[in-house]
Order: structure tokens, then C-alpha cells, then sequence
């Protein structure tokens, strides 16, 4: 399936921009940022993409219920538990 793709790594740095406040700025223009948001995977980040000062905040996976969010409900699947409990706390 990725054959041909050139697939490379890419690491986050300390900016205080999400709930790890780690991103990856990819253009370095603040263009397009990938936010570090670990929960079901330790790879997973939600985007923003800012053009014109007009935002928006692409997300998957990385949002609760209400009820999770009152009753500590967590996700079936995780990989860092600590993280997501914060996570829904900050909710």
C-alpha cells in the first residue's frame, strides 16, 4: 500500500499548543500545524490550518461525550491512560 510513498518522520517540539503542548509547525509559516494529541495511538494529532487568519481545526478521535466527560468514562482502547484521563478533566 505505501510502496513508492516517501514517508518521513517528523518530531514535535515544546509550544504549548494543545493538551501536551507539543506541535509540528510543517511549513514553518504556522500554515498548517499538526498538535500532539495522544489517545488511541501515541501518532495521533489533530491539524489547525490557518490561511488568512481564518481558522480551521481538523480532529478525529480526540473528542468525548458530555457524559464521558462527567462520569470519567474512558475509551475502550488507549495507549497512554494518564494522558487521556487528563485530557477529558480538561474538557
Amino acid at each position: 500500500m505505501w510502496k513508492g510513498v516517501n514517508v518521513e518522520q517528523f518530531g514535535f517540539t515544546q509550544t504549548g499548543i494543545g493538551p501536551e503542548g507539543l506541535s509540528f509547525d510543517l511549513f514553518g509559516d504556522e500554515s498548517i500545524v499538526f498538535v500532539y494529541t495522544p489517545d488511541h495511538t501515541m501518532g495521533l494529532v489533530a491539524t489547525i490550518i490557518n490561511k488568512n487568519n481564518k481558522f480551521a481545526f481538523l480532529m478525529c478521535d480526540v473528542g468525548y461525550t458530555r457524559k464521558s466527560w462527567e462520569q470519567m468514562i474512558m475509551p475502550g482502547v488507549q495507549v497512554a491512560k494518564n494522558k487521556v484521563r487528563n485530557i477529558i478533566r480538561m474538557a
